[in-house]
């Protein structure tokens, strides 16, 4: 008894993503041989390649995008036409129907009532970053990234960008990762607010992010992910459990294919490291504006905010310069310097001598920028810490511990240098004096903390600091 043929299954369909691939390799190939490529003569391709073939109706099916064939034809034309695969260039038929019904239905509502940005950062005065904001804005790159220690004013500038920009898109999402959301969760956050309230989305991140890239191939829309750090590799050399390095890897697979896939929209990043993942991305994938600090006459009008403040022109740049020009911290001296100064910088400015000016809030912003720092940055951090001048690699390569690893050193020090606590000048380095200063504070903690035995450690240290 003869057994009955299995049928294949013909639910398959490219995606937007897949579909563009194909129709560029098309043109490719009829401009390199001046012969226009219709269904039949690819069918025809096919059919020198593979014995089996394929039928030039099938061919138009594929094609057009609407209709499902089974997946082995799918990956014939792929073959012939030498292109590679991939599993965003396909998807389910019903799949892909339903939900572009139903971004085609909540975005149709949409265009000309653009929400307000979930999580955006409160209503306060925005001074400066008239350059960046305007390279933000005139840039043309898919993926946009604003890097800057914690208190630069990224979120603000994110948000001005969406206030001035806004009416360029047809749809704005904007997202905190600050808890570190998986990339499965925060796209279909993302995707239930550009559809709507749907039942049932796709259950793999790569049908997630296939939709998602459609949706932004149909539609301009703008996403921002502020404090993508939070998910984003950046330590050297990596830490963390599996999951969370998992977590991290598919965060930076996304950012390369919103970056290498074409489409019509803009996603923006704010991240207070420079991610790992940037060094794969090209200039013509992604835009990277690091941030420094303001200038004197931006935090001078910052101050005005809270009164009158005294202080000559040398007083202003030493207190910036200690600060690096981080607005949020700025802003907090200056209420103190009103409060038990009267508004005087340079009484304020006596106590560097004698007091280490971090206090509260400047704390826990210090606080929160180091607790990312690997052990090897920590090592190196505290190192640098002690030294009051300007040191070369040559001499870090002589002093620092054993413990930091020479063949690491020149990449530690990037990536003290891309979380900005790191300047340096010509081909020497020193920490920002803020940030020496809250290291000096913890070290001097640790060492009154273990000289209460008198340990070898405890005395060691205190040696380096009489030294140094």
């Amino acid at each position: 008894m003869a057994l009955p043929k299995t049928r294949r299954y013909r639910g398959f369909v490219l995606t937007a993503v897949g579909l563009q691939k194909l129709q560029q390799q098309i043109q490719h190939l009829e401009t390199q041989i001046k012969v226009r490529q219709s269904p039949r003569s690819i069918a025809e391709r096919v059919q020198l390649a593979d014995p089996d073939g394929i039928h030039p109706i099938t061919v138009r099916k594929i094609l057009s995008g609407r209709e499902g064939v089974d997946k082995r034809s799918i990956d014939r034309i792929f073959r012939v036409m030498q292109i590679p695969l991939e599993e965003l260039d396909y998807a389910h038929a019903e799949l892909c129907r339903s939900n572009s019904e139903k971004v085609s239905g909540r975005l149709e509502t949409k265009r000309q009532n653009c929400p307000e940005c979930e999580d955006s950062v409160e209503k306060t005065c925005f001074y400066g970053r008239t350059e960046e904001l305007a390279a933000l804005t005139q840039s043309d790159r898919q993926v946009r990234l604003l890097l800057g220690m914690g208190g630069m004013g990224k979120t603000a500038i994110a948000d001005q960008f969406v206030r001035k920009t806004r009416a360029e898109f047809e749809f704005v999402v904007w997202r905190s990762l600050r808890h570190a959301p998986t990339l499965s969760a925060i796209l279909r956050d993302m995707l239930q607010d550009l559809l709507g309230n749907v039942n049932k989305l796709p259950i793999t991140v790569r049908e997630l992010t296939g939709l998602l890239i459609e949706t932004l191939q149909q539609y301009r829309c703008l996403l921002v992910l502020d404090h993508a750090n939070a998910v984003l590799t950046s330590r050297l050399p990596p830490e963390g459990n599996q999951d969370q390095q998992e977590s991290n890897e598919a965060y930076e697979e996304f950012l390369q294919i919103m970056a290498a896939v074409p489409h019509r929209s803009c996603l923006l990043l704010t991240s207070r490291e420079h991610p790992k993942v940037l060094g794969v991305l090209t200039e013509t994938q992604a835009q990277v504006l690091q941030l420094t600090g303001l200038s004197t006459t931006e935090i001078q009008q910052i101050f005005q905010e809270q009164g009158d403040f005294a202080g000559s022109l040398e007083a202003w740049r030493s207190l910036i310069d200690y600060y690096g020009g981080n607005p949020l911290m700025l802003r907090q001296v200056a209420t103190r310097i009103q409060t038990y100064f009267d508004g005087n910088i340079s009484d304020y400015l006596k106590d560097l001598g004698t007091h280490n000016l971090v206090f509260g809030g400047l704390r826990d912003l210090l606080s929160s920028q180091l607790s990312r720092l690997s052990a090897l940055e920590r090592s190196l951090i505290s190192h640098l810490a002690l030294q009051p001048d300007w040191i070369s690699v040559q001499q870090l390569r002589q002093t620092a511990p054993s413990s930091i690893g020479q063949p690491y050193l020149l990449e530690l020090l990037d990536s003290l240098i891309h979380r900005s606590l790191l300047d340096h000048q010509g081909a020497c380095f020193k920490l920002q004096p803020v940030v020496a200063a809250y290291v000096n504070g913890l070290l001097e903690y640790q060492a009154d903390y273990v000289s209460e035995s008198q340990t070898p450690k405890a005395i060691e240290f205190k040696a380096k600091r009489e030294v140094a």
